[in-house]
C-alpha cells in the first residue's frame, strides 16, 4: 500500500492527474490515501481552470496578470505607453442575427474569428476582447513594449491580412450560397493606459485612453467608404515613416468622429506594394528602423546591399527627413470626403 502511494506520487509529479489510489483501511496509510486522492482531485480541477483561462485569455495577458501579484495581492495599476490599437467589425451581422438561429450566428462569427486571431498574433498583437461582431487588439505592449513605429507597422500589416482572410472566407461562403460579410478596420497610434481594470476579486487586463476611442471611431466611419475597408489615423500614418513604401494608400481626408470636437485626418490603406508580405515585411522593416540614412534611401529605391546593413544608426532627424520626403508621394492618394459619423 505504501508502494502504491509512492508510485502514484511519481505519476502526479510527471503530470498524470488521472492517478488514483485505493482507500482501504482506517490506519495512517488509509487516511493518507484519502488525502492524496483529494489533493489530486484539486490539482485536476485547477488544471481545468487553467486550461479554460488559457482559452479565454491570451498567454501574454495571462503572464502579465501572473506577474502583477505581489505578496499574494493583485496590484491594480496602469502604465502609460505608446501603442497601436486595432478595431475590426463585421458589417451585416445585425441583419443576419435577426433572421438566423443563434447557434448559426455563433458558428459564422467563429468561422471568421478563427482566422482573425492567428493573424493578429502572428504580427505581435494581442486580442484584448470580443464584443459581439467586433474584435479589439493592441500592438506594442505585450509581451514587451515596442516603439510606436514598430507597433504601427505590425497593426497595418495585420489589418491588411485580416481583410485578405475575410475575402477568402467570403469566396467560400458565396460558393455555398451563403451571404458574405464586409469588414471595417480602424487603427490608431498614440498614448494609452494599460493595466488591470476592476477589483481584486475580478479583473480585466485592458487598454484605455483617447487612442483607443479614436481607433474605434475610425472603424465606425469605414462604412462610409463602402465595402471592406482599412482606415488609419494620421499618427499611425506618420509612424510608418520610411516604410510607407510597403503600402498602397487610397483616399485621405478629415473625418468628424463622435465625441471629438475637431476633425481627424485619416488615411485609407488599400493594400501592399512591397515584394515582401506578412511577417517577412515586418521583420525586415524593424531592421530598417535601425539602419543608416543610405540604407533607408536604398529602401525607398527598392535596392539593398550588404554594406548598407552595416552602416551606423540613423538619427531621428534623418528619419523625419525621410518621412517628409514621402509626404504627398503615395500612389493613389486623393481627398477623402469629409466623414460625419453622426450624419
Amino acid at each position: 500500500r505504501l508502494g502504491d502511494l509512492v508510485r502514484a506520487s511519481a505519476e502526479v509529479a510527471s503530470g498524470d492527474l488521472d492517478t488514483h489510489v485505493n482507500e482501504r483501511g482506517m490506519d495512517e496509510i488509509g487516511v493518507l490515501s484519502v488525502t492524496f486522492n483529494r489533493m489530486v482531485e484539486g490539482l485536476r480541477e485547477g488544471s481545468i481552470y487553467r486550461d479554460l483561462l488559457g482559452r479565454a485569455v491570451t498567454p501574454e495577458v495571462r503572464e502579465q496578470l501572473r506577474t502583477s501579484f505581489s505578496d499574494g495581492a493583485l496590484i491594480l495599476k496602469g502604465q502609460s505607453s505608446e501603442a497601436t490599437i486595432l478595431f475590426a467589425d463585421f458589417r451585416g451581422y445585425t441583419s443576419m442575427a435577426e433572421i438566423s438561429e443563434p447557434a448559426e450566428v455563433m458558428k459564422t462569427l467563429n468561422e471568421y474569428f478563427s482566422g482573425v486571431v492567428p493573424i493578429i498574433a502572428l504580427h505581435g498583437g494581442v486580442v484584448n476582447k470580443f464584443d459581439g461582431d467586433a474584435v479589439m487588439a493592441f500592438f506594442g505592449i505585450l509581451p514587451k513594449y515596442l516603439p510606436a513605429k514598430v507597433s504601427a507597422l505590425q497593426a497595418t500589416h495585420a489589418g491588411l491580412e485580416i481583410l485578405e482572410h475575410i475575402r477568402e472566407v467570403n469566396k467560400e461562403r458565396t460558393e455555398q450560397m451563403k451571404p458574405a460579410f464586409e469588414m471595417g478596420i480602424g487603427i490608431s497610434t498614440g498614448t494609452v493606459i494599460a493595466g488591470g481594470l476592476g477589483s481584486e476579486d475580478r479583473i480585466h487586463y485592458t487598454v484605455i485612453g483617447d487612442t483607443v476611442n479614436t481607433a474605434q471611431r475610425i472603424q465606425q466611419i469605414t462604412r462610409d467608404l463602402g465595402g471592406t475597408a482599412l482606415v488609419i489615423s494620421d499618427p499611425t500614418y506618420r509612424k510608418l515613416g520610411p516604410v510607407r513604401h510597403q503600402f498602397r494608400f487610397g483616399r485621405k481626408g478629415l473625418a468628424k468622429l463622435k465625441g471629438k470636437q475637431q476633425e481627424v485626418l485619416v488615411h485609407e490603406v488599400l493594400g501592399r506594394i512591397s515584394t515582401l508580405v506578412g511577417r517577412q515585411a515586418v521583420d525586415e522593416s524593424i531592421q530598417h528602423y535601425t539602419g543608416s540614412l543610405p540604407r533607408l534611401a536604398e529602401i525607398l529605391s527598392g535596392e539593398t546591399t550588404k554594406d548598407a546593413r552595416k552602416a551606423p544608426q540613423a538619427s531621428e532627424d534623418e528619419l523625419e527627413f525621410l518621412e517628409d520626403r514621402l509626404e504627398g508621394e503615395q500612389p493613389g492618394s486623393g481627398p477623402l470626403p469629409v466623414f460625419d459619423e453622426e450624419a
